[in-house]
């Protein structure tokens, strides 16, 4: 079964910026399109690609501005990328920050893959999704314009000669910006940009001074984080992403994935599960993780679990533990207190 289509947060990280410096109400259509709030100001935080696809079109439509992909994808730069980015401008050519780029984006999204392709004295960086109905033409101008410029952390001394589009729309772009003059093919298999094959061995301008290289360990927390490649785990983290929003409703989270609302029971129901027995357990296993933290506020768990207030949350965790929340913190650091006595 396929995987949910699941993303990084920083990949919106340039258009909530450029949205928001020119007075869109950024927040309330990011609520709209059912993304968690924390995720506005966490680069790493995981979100369903879906969601963040209604939010582009969303604030698209709002704001008047056709082409707003290409314009946000062209004033991100690989370094707004969080660790995809920081991991790519490590590489000293342009053809290692590719490579780079091939396997690190299994630590970035649940579906997209990239590759190069030679032909000739031409070569073509290439992106595409599994689940090719998450993709749009915003989603698919906006990754034109963030290959253009990871193309060109070379120099500027080029302009692309072709543009692949997986969406369908129109060959012609009102502002071409970084397309410049290049030929549009759309409804493609692929979205790809082609560029000089000789540029892969030029060697890479140096990055901002601000640009820090992730170390071992951070990389390595990034990797253990990466978005699920399985269904029932990334629906998982789809879950935990509604429940953030108080959408958790069955019908949400089949929207959501790209499903009928029988055809997300069925697959559940192949993995062991039923939606209302899975989002129950979910709740549990975040209740639990989130209680460790002394400092996190009963009220504040049972908020992020979607009830709405402590004393229903509190008779769900008795059923779960046989104890209450504050029963369960006092079991806790009776436990480590007598492993710092031991």
């Amino acid at each position: 079964m396929r995987a949910v289509p699941l993303i990084r947060a920083a990949s919106s990280a340039s258009m909530v910026r450029f949205l928001a410096s020119i007075g869109a109400p950024v927040a309330r259509a990011w609520e709209r399109a059912g993304l968690p709030p924390a995720a506005l100001g966490e680069p790493e935080h995981v979100v369903p690609l879906r969601s963040l696809g209604r939010f582009v079109d969303d604030c698209a439509h709002t704001q008047g501005i056709d082409e707003l992909g290409l314009r946000s994808g062209e004033q991100t730069s690989v370094e707004m990328l969080g660790t995809f980015g920081a991991a790519v401008r490590r590489a000293s050519t342009l053809g290692d920050a590719l490579r780079t780029s091939t396997t690190a984006v299994a630590s970035y999204s649940s579906v997209e893959t990239f590759w190069v392709s030679l032909h000739g004295d031409r070569a073509r960086f290439c992106q595409r999704f599994s689940d090719p109905s998450v993709t749009s033409r915003h989603i698919d101008l906006f990754s034109v314009g963030v290959i253009i410029n990871l193309l060109r952390l070379t120099g500027d001394d080029w302009t692309p000669s072709r543009i692949e589009l997986q969406s369908a729309g129109p060959r012609t772009l009102r502002e071409p910006g970084l397309v410049a003059d290049a030929e549009i093919v759309t409804g493609s298999l692929v979205t790809g940009v082609e560029f000089p094959r000789a540029l892969l061995h030029r060697r890479l301008v140096p990055p901002p001074a601000t640009v820090m290289a992730p170390s071992p360990t951070g990389l390595t927390e990034w990797q253990r984080t990466a978005p699920p490649r399985d269904f029932l785990r990334s629906f998982e983290v789809l879950l935990g992403s509604l429940l953030q929003t108080d959408r958790a409703d069955v019908h949400t989270a089949a929207d959501t994935t790209g499903l009928t609302v029988r055809s997300l029971q069925r697959r559940l129901a192949a993995c062991g599960w039923t939606y209302s027995d899975l989002l129950d357990d979910l709740r549990r296993r975040t209740a639990l993780r989130m209680l460790e933290d002394p400092s996190t506020k009963i009220i504040d768990v049972a908020v992020a679990l979607g009830y709405s207030d402590a004393a229903h949350f509190t008779r769900a965790f008795h059923r779960w533990c046989g104890m209450s929340p504050i029963a369960y913190r006092r079991a806790l650091r009776g436990v480590e207190e007598a492993a710092a006595g031991g």
